[in-house]
């Protein structure tokens, strides 16, 4: 069987939702390894331009999570507008084939019935 379009539309739709979500947690994992190492780095004296430098990192890296996060979400409702349309597509089909083996049994049923005055 192959692909539609609606179905091709959802698998892309997915794949770029789980992408976003690998991502986002892996901006999860960095964003705890630049805090455990912030966190070090006030502890230390004389390490305040590391501190900073870590805490610049911290933000930046917060903010693409954020985007990241806001990007899965948009995702995910584009996801399940994509599966939607494919189940609506799917039924479309599904009824246009049934109306034709109707036709066909009609017409069939026609071809096969004595004729009326024989």
């Amino acid at each position: 069987m192959t692909a539609t379009l609606e179905t091709t539309r959802v698998t892309d739709t997915s794949s770029r939702r789980r992408r976003l979500e690998e991502q986002a947690v892996a901006l999860r994992a960095f964003d705890g390894r630049l805090s455990d190492e912030i966190r070090v780095a006030r502890r230390t004296p004389g390490r305040a331009d590391r501190v900073r430098e870590l805490l610049s990192r911290l933000l930046g890296v917060r903010a693409r999570l954020q985007e990241t996060e806001a990007a899965a979400a948009r995702a995910a409702v584009d996801e399940e507008t994509e599966r939607a349309a494919a189940r609506e597509e799917e039924a479309r089909r599904e009824e246009a084939r049934r109306a034709a083996e109707e036709r066909e049994a009609f017409h069939r049923a026609c071809l096969e019935a004595p004729l009326a005055g024989r």
